[in-house]
């Protein structure tokens, strides 16, 4: 049996979502815990500013001692498009360490004109939201075909 610290959580990547002007979207939990043997001391780091999280360091000795950390985003001051930032992971002498969490957070327009063309290959359409044809923004984005 292997008794090395191995980094346990409970999600690979995080989404968020917001329409432009409207709320913050809801927070979401990652959950991190020891998957090996021994005690691990957890460590978070993110380096934008429209993400937060409640706790950046914990330690945790097994499945029965779960840290909940609480990921948010914030919109304000951010325009109509998607956000990329990554969350690493890290605790010293975990065979896994360091992790990275990708995070995407996708803002939409409120009240958007949208506009299905689909190509002759039928695999893919195209979005575009914007609300008037000279301003669009496209995007491709998976058919339902």
């Amino acid at each position: 049996m292997d008794t090395r610290p191995y980094i346990g959580v409970n999600k690979l990547s995080l989404n968020f979502s917001a329409t432009y002007g409207r709320s913050n979207p809801y927070p979401q939990v990652l959950e991190i815990w020891n998957d090996g043997g021994n005690l691990i001391n957890w460590n978070l780091s993110e380096n934008t500013a429209w993400l937060s999280l409640s706790e950046t360091s914990g330690s945790s000795e097994g499945l029965e001692n779960i840290d909940q950390v609480e990921v948010s985003v914030n919109i304000t001051g951010l325009g109509v498009g998607e956000y990329f930032c990554e969350i690493e992971l890290s605790s010293p002498g975990a065979v896994n360490s360091p992790i990275s969490i990708p995070v995407q957070l996708t803002i939409y327009p409120d009240n958007p004109f949208l506009q299905l063309l689909y190509p002759y290959d039928h695999k893919t359409c195209l979005l575009y939201t914007s609300p008037s044809p000279r301003d669009r923004t496209r995007s491709r984005m998976p058919s339902s075909a």
